[in-house]
């Protein structure tokens, strides 16, 4: 954990320094056609935790120490910041490109941002990645109680399984449709198989060690099934799935359902930096899409300047 304590130091030190040196004077800037034109646009789109090397690390920290509370705003933290509206984010997907950050929504119990990346006027994915596109609709189809999405999205998942896809993207699909069909009993299996999968598919070792993904597919289950039948579950026995974790979300995910909760920054930044801390409380951006290309895409720009507009107003009340 000393190490641990020295990385936040280490960060919290080097993001002031970006603060300071690049995105004020950026914010400077006169030009409107500048989209870091502002201080808000600007701090919206940089990275506040890009440490793909660290963050697990500190998970696995957590995980051994059976700080679960901890863990969870972590996740939460983490799934802030990737939902953020940027071009690095965004560029050329629909809304199925946002299910990383929807998996960790569910993970973490932040129920509320769910809907937020799904409107329900903003219809099926039909984005070109067919593990994304497939699952999100099989989400949209559950959360707003559509057959006829429903119907389609399973049939689009029974063509997925007969083709040449990975273990991780199979067990995704399969699990996602076996909620959908209340099929309880593949539900174990499909969740093992995501955990393997992870692995096999990987070739980052650092990141192996916990499968966030799973824990929110099972945060998911925990939202569409009733406690009986969540019970059904066989929870997976493999080393990046944390039966400790799965249990506290049990609980924690149960109470978000009744009532949003209160969540806390793990890596709190320094006091002169409140408004990159503010950022992670906002409402994540909602989904809008423009064409581009003749395709439907994210329209990171729109979300981008409405959710600089609504920071403004959150700082204007400080």
């Amino acid at each position: 954990m000393k190490q641990h304590e020295a990385e936040q130091k280490r960060m919290k030190a080097e993001a002031l320094k970006i603060f300071q040196e690049k995105l004020i004077p950026r914010s400077r800037q006169k030009s409107s056609k500048n989209q870091f034109a502002g201080l808000e646009n600007a701090v919206i789109q940089w990275g506040w935790l890009d440490t793909y090397e660290i963050v697990p690390r500190w998970e696995q920290d957590l995980i051994e120490q059976e700080l679960w509370e901890n863990l969870n705003n972590l996740i939460y933290q983490k799934m802030r910041e990737e939902s953020l509206p940027s071009v690095n984010h965004m560029l050329g997907y629909d809304h199925a490109g946002r299910f990383w950050q929807i998996l960790q929504a569910y993970a973490c119990g932040d129920l509320v941002s769910v809907p937020r990346m799904l409107p329900e006027e903003i219809g099926v994915a039909k984005g070109h990645y067919p593990c994304f596109r497939v699952a999100i609709n099989l989400i949209i189809s559950e959360i707003y109680c559509d057959n006829a999405i429903k119907t389609e999205a399973l049939a689009a998942a029974d063509k997925f399984l007969t083709g040449n896809f990975s273990q991780w993207e199979k067990g995704v699909i399969t699990f996602l449709a076996g909620i959908s069909r209340r099929k309880l009993d593949i539900l174990g299996d499909a969740l093992e198989s995501v955990c393997r999968g992870w692995n096999r598919q990987l070739t980052i070792s650092w990141d192996k060690a916990f499968c966030r993904h799973a824990h929110g597919l099972y945060g998911y289950a925990l939202t569409r099934l009733s406690q009986e039948e969540v019970d059904c579950i066989k929870l997976p026995n493999f080393p990046n799935f944390s039966q400790g974790y799965a249990q506290f979300q049990k609980t924690f995910i149960r109470n978000a359902m009744k009532e949003q909760p209160q969540f806390t920054l793990y890596l709190e930044f320094p006091k002169e930096m409140e408004i990159v801390n503010q950022i992670y409380f906002l409402p994540v951006a909602v989904s809008a899409l423009h064409m581009e290309n003749c395709a439907r895409v994210l329209d990171w720009q729109q979300m981008l300047q409405e959710m600089a507009a609504e920071l403004r107003t959150v700082m204007g009340k400080k």
